[in-house]
């Protein structure tokens, strides 16, 4: 299907308001997960440098809360680790798999496995004391 030119204007103006909206996704250590492929990325990714996987959902305010910390922390530690968004709806298998009941879930990865999980958001501090826990491991 090739676009009209009313559909290439509404195109254009929503990757200038994704871009807008969601700044972080041109940061290449955090990246969205959209299927089970991107997913084992992440996790063959894990062998060499900490994952962090944000499971999240539309509507949850800690959800809310956490992601410009944990995205934020993702820029400044530039590249020592990757962060993972995972939205819990769309990603069912991967949130199954990995038997995540709650929003937000921070889960760590090393060497394919989980290292650590954190439920909820209490602080911006808690998370990067957690964060710095998986990464000193």
């Amino acid at each position: 299907h090739t676009l009209t030119g009313d559909e290439t204007v509404l195109r254009t103006w929503l990757d200038e308001r994704l871009k807008r909206e969601h700044p972080v996704l041109a940061d290449p250590n955090i990246v969205e997960v959209t299927d089970e492929a991107t997913f084992e990325t992440l996790l063959a990714a894990s062998r060499e440098r900490l994952v962090v996987l944000d499971f999240w959902k539309h509507g949850c305010p800690p959800c809310e809360q956490l992601s410009p910390v944990i995205q934020g922390f993702a820029q400044a530690d530039q590249g020592r680790w990757t962060l993972g968004l995972v939205n819990g709806f769309s990603q069912k298998a991967v949130k199954e798999r990995l038997g995540v009941e709650w929003f937000p879930t921070l889960l760590a990865l090393r060497d394919g496995a989980e290292v650590g999980r954190a439920i909820d958001y209490e602080s911006s501090d808690t998370v990067r004391w957690w964060l710095d826990e998986h990464l000193e491991a």
